[in-house]
């Protein structure tokens, strides 16, 4: 009896990482005309659909990290959303940020500029 709720702990482990892991990500992609669009702005909001706990949040800053000119990504789990801050001089494209999230296991919902560039 002692080895079932370290048994049912393991189980809801499992399922939850699981579950991190399986988050879907979109094959549908963005238009061309979207994805082409150049981001110039040096803090802009990017929105992520299927992140559930401070690993995703984790693995997908640590992914945009990757990308050449961005200095930081700060994740919000309450609402998807992540603050980027580009390097002054540096642009990205949205089908930059788009493979990047999805490659990550997310899908991409949009990204939020302050003077809509």
């Amino acid at each position: 009896m002692r080895a079932f709720p370290m048994l049912v702990a393991l189980i809801l482990s499992v399922a939850l990482l699981t579950g991190c892991a399986m988050t879907g990500s979109s094959d549908a992609g963005g238009s061309p005309a979207e994805d082409a669009r150049v981001i110039q702005a040096e803090r802009f909001t990017l929105y992520a659909l299927g992140l559930s706990c401070p690993l995703c949040a984790h693995n997908l800053d640590k992914t945009l990290l990757e990308i050449d000119g961005i200095e930081s990504a700060e994740v919000n789990l309450a609402d998807g959303s992540v603050i980027v801050r580009m390097r002054p001089g540096t642009s990205v494209t949205v089908g930059e940020l788009r493979r990047m999230v999805e490659g990550s296991g997310f899908t991409f919902d949009r990204v939020e500029t302050p003077t809509g560039t």
